[in-house]
C-alpha cells in the first residue's frame, strides 16, 4: 500500500500501466536552467479510475479504499512532457501510457513513498481530454472541501502555551518545525521528511515525535515532504489539523487526495483555511499565521507561513514560499530558508536584523536528488545574511536538530522530562 512506512523494502511493483498523472512540481536539476527539469506526476491507474469512478464523489471519500493500491508518484524529466521547465508551462494533467523501460524514455515509478521506485518506459504521452479533465477535477479536485469559520483556527492558537523556542527539526529533503514550550511541542508547522526519491536522506534513529501536548499541526502547502513524516508517527493522525484550501493552484491530486482519506479515517480534527483569509494572528503568543503575497496559482507560493516574534525575536517559517516575503515582514532575526534551499526568489527575500546575531536555517538532506540547497541560494543569501546552520550537519547521534532560543537563556535547554532521557528530538544545535 501506498502509505504504509516500510523505509528500505523493495517495493512489489505492478506491470506497467497506463496513469492519469498531475504535474505536481518542477525542480531544476542545475543553477543554469538550460538542462531539463525533474517533473513530479501525481498518479493514478487509468484503468482503474474509470473502471471505478462511480464508487463515491471523491478520491477521499469512503468507499475509494483500494485507491491506495493504485496511486503512485513518477519522475519524469520535463522534455517528456514536451520541454516545458515550469509548472506554469505545463498542461495540468497528462494520460501516460507506460512500459517496459527498455522502451521509450525512462522514468521513476514510486509506489510507496519510502522506498525505491521502479523503472519504466515512457510511451505515449498527451494531455487528457475534455471529458476526462471533468471526471478527474470532480474525484480529485476540492470538491466538497468547506472552509472553516476564521474565529475556530483564532481558538486554536490562542489556546497554545507561551513558547520559548522554535524546533527546526533534522528530517532529511523535507520540513518539520514546532513551536516549543519547555522543551514540548506546542504546535507543528509542517511535519513531513524524506519522500520518493530522497527517503534515504531521512536520519535513521528519528522514530517518533512527540504528542505529549497533541499539539494541532500547521501543514503550510500540499507538498508531501511536508507532511509525509504523520505516517512515520501515525498519533499525528489523530491530531488536529490546519489545511491550506489551494484551489487556484490546481487540484488537490490523487496521493494529497488519498492523505487527506487517511487523515479523516483516523479521527483527525482537520480546520481547512480559506483562500479568502489573510491572515491569523495571537498577540498573547506571538504567533501570526499568513499567506503569502505569491502568485497564487503556485503552490509553494500560496500556501501558509508562521511568524514568532518574542521577547524581541522574530522568527518566519516560510515553508516553500519565497515570493514578496519581505512586504509583510521586514527584517527578520531567524529565517528558515524556503524551498530547502532550492529555486527560490532571492530578491524577496527579508533582511537580517543584526548582521552579527541573525541566523538563516537551511532544512534538507545530504545528497538529495535536487541538489539542495543550490550553490546560487547559498552564495546570494550569504550576501546579507552572515551565519547559518544546517540540519543536515548531524552530530556523533545521527540527527542534526536545530533550535532557536527565545527566552534569551544563553545556555542550551535541557531535554523535556516526558522523554526520560530518551528523547529523539532534543536540540543538537542551538542559535
Amino acid at each position: 500500500m501506498f502509505f504504509r512506512y516500510k523505509s528500505g523494502l523493495p517495493a512489489d511493483a505492478p506491470e506497467p500501466r497506463p496513469v492519469y498523472a498531475r504535474v505536481d512540481q518542477t525542480e531544476p536539476i542545475d543553477d543554469t536552467g538550460e538542462a531539463p527539469s525533474l517533473v513530479l506526476l501525481d498518479c493514478i491507474d487509468a484503468e482503474w479510475l474509470d473502471d471505478n469512478r462511480g464508487r463515491a464523489d471523491h478520491l477521499s471519500d469512503p468507499g475509494f479504499e483500494e485507491a491506495d493500491r493504485w496511486i503512485s508518484i513518477i519522475a519524469i524529466p520535463s522534455d517528456c512532457l514536451g520541454g516545458a521547465r515550469d509548472v506554469g508551462e505545463l498542461d495540468e494533467w497528462y494520460h501516460l501510457e507506460l512500459r517496459d523501460p527498455n522502451k521509450g524514455a525512462v522514468a521513476e515509478q514510486f509506489h510507496n513513498l519510502f522506498q525505491d521506485p521502479s523503472e519504466r518506459g515512457v510511451g505515449h504521452v498527451r494531455p487528457v481530454n475534455s471529458d476526462e479533465s471533468e471526471m478527474l477535477s470532480e474525484l480529485a479536485g476540492w470538491r466538497g472541501i468547506e472552509e472553516t469559520p476564521k474565529s475556530r483556527i483564532e481558538e486554536i492558537l490562542n489556546r497554545i502555551a507561551p513558547v520559548d523556542a522554535v524546533a527546526i527539526y533534522d528530517v532529511g529533503q523535507g520540513a518539520a518545525t514546532a513551536l516549543l514550550s519547555h522543551g514540548v511541542p506546542v504546535l507543528y508547522f509542517d511535519l513531513g521528511g524524506s519522500a520518493v526519491g530522497n527517503w534515504r536522506s531521512f536520519p535513521e534513529p528519528l522514530c517518533q515525535f512527540c504528542m505529549t501536548a497533541r499539539p494541532p499541526i500547521v501543514l503550510s502547502h500540499w507538498d508531501w515532504d511536508h507532511w509525509s513524516s504523520a505516517l512515520r508517527d501515525r498519533r499525528a493522525l489523530k491530531l488536529p489539523w490546519i489545511l491550506p484550501i489551494q484551489d487556484e493552484a490546481g487540484a488537490l491530486g490523487a496521493v494529497h487526495s488519498r492523505f487527506l482519506a487517511t487523515l479523516r479515517a483516523s479521527g483527525a480534527d482537520i480546520y481547512w483555511w480559506s483562500s479568502k483569509v489573510r491572515a491569523i494572528a495571537s498577540p498573547q503568543t506571538g504567533i501570526t499565521l499568513f499567506r503569502p503575497l505569491g502568485k497564487t496559482k503556485n503552490r509553494n507560493d500560496s500556501g501558509l507561513v508562521l511568524s514568532v516574534v518574542r521577547n524581541d525575536r522574530k522568527v518566519l517559517l516560510p515553508g516553500d514560499a519565497s515570493r514578496d516575503l519581505w512586504l509583510c515582514n521586514g527584517h527578520l532575526d531567524y529565517l528558515m530558508v524556503p524551498h530547502h534551499g532550492g529555486r527560490i526568489d532571492l530578491a524577496g527575500i527579508p533582511f537580517p536584523a543584526n548582521r552579527q546575531r541573525s541566523h538563516l536555517v537551511y532544512s534538507y538532506g545530504v545528497g538529495n536528488s535536487y541538489l539542495h540547497p543550490l550553490p546560487r541560494t547559498v552564495r546570494t543569501l550569504r550576501r546579507s545574511w552572515k551565519k547559518s546552520a544546517h540540519t543536515a550537519l548531524r552530530d556523533s547521534s545521527g540527527l542534526g536538530h536545530v533550535g532557536i532560543d527565545l527566552a534569551g537563556r544563553n545556555r542550551p535547554m535541557k531535554l523535556p522530562p516526558c522523554g526520560n532521557c530518551l528523547c529523539q528530538l532534543g536540540i543538537r544545535q542551538w542559535i
